[in-house]
C-alpha cells in the first residue's frame, strides 16, 4: 500500500467515523419520538416454555458459531 492509498483509507475511516457519530447522536431523539408499546409475552399468547425453547435454540446457534450473537 503506498502512502496515497493509506491517506485515502484514513480519510475514508475518519469520514465514516464522523458520520457514525452524527447518526448515533441523532438516533436517541428519533427512537424516543415514537416509543413502541410494551406488553408481557403471555398477554400476546407466548408461553414461557416456548420462549425458553427459543432462547435455548438461539443460544445454541451462537455457541456453534452459526450465528454471530443474538439478543
Amino acid at each position: 500500500m503506498n502512502r496515497s492509498d493509506h491517506e485515502m483509507g484514513l480519510s475514508r475511516r475518519i469520514l465514516v467515523g464522523v458520520g457514525s457519530a452524527a447518526l448515533t447522536m441523532r438516533l436517541p431523539k428519533v427512537a424516543t419520538a415514537q416509543a413502541l408499546p410494551r406488553a408481557e409475552p403471555t398477554s400476546m399468547g407466548l408461553r414461557p416454555e416456548g420462549m425458553a425453547k427459543l432462547d435455548a435454540g438461539l443460544k445454541s446457534l451462537v455457541d456453534k458459531g452459526k450465528r454471530a450473537g443474538l439478543v
